[in-house]
């Protein structure tokens, strides 16, 4: 359902946060589209261009490799949003222009789930700061230093 512009821009600018879980569908090259919760990372989400982390509840991988270290795992009921074991996946950020997930938004393909609590995302920092993966311009715009 398209939400009208001014209502969807005045929604939006409340919603669209540092944690906010969004849901969306989105096309990955190896697949159908897919809905998928994304965290907002920006440390100043006005940011032009937004910073997101994707989650899955699809935890197999994660626990056949626990080595992998860029990872934050959310317990089933542990948080309101998810419903299901969830890992946050942070070994790769993925880049949208806000502009693209505002004009989501009030095209009725893009909602707002909830925020994610100051400690997951005290973990989410620090994975973030730890990282090997995440390049230094992204670590700047998540965590607010140089």
């Amino acid at each position: 359902m398209e939400i009208p512009p001014d209502t969807s821009h005045r929604i939006f600018e409340i919603e669209f946060k540092r944690g906010a879980v969004l849901s969306t569908v989105m096309r990955f090259r190896e697949g159908s589209p897919k809905k998928k919760y994304l965290i907002v990372l920006n440390n100043q989400p006005s940011d032009s261009e937004s910073l997101l982390f994707l989650t899955t509840s699809k935890i197999e991988f994660f626990q056949k490799h626990p080595q992998v270290s860029d990872q934050i795992k959310i317990e089933a009921n542990a948080s309101a949003i998810f419903s299901l074991p969830t890992i946050i996946d942070c070994r790769q950020v993925y880049s949208i222009l806000r502009a693209e997930l505002k004009t989501k938004f009030r095209n009725g393909i893009l909602s707002f789930e909830g925020v994610l609590s100051a400690e997951i995302m005290t973990k989410i920092d620090q994975v973030v700061a730890e990282s090997r993966l995440i390049s230094p311009r992204d670590r700047i715009l998540i965590l607010g230093w140089q």
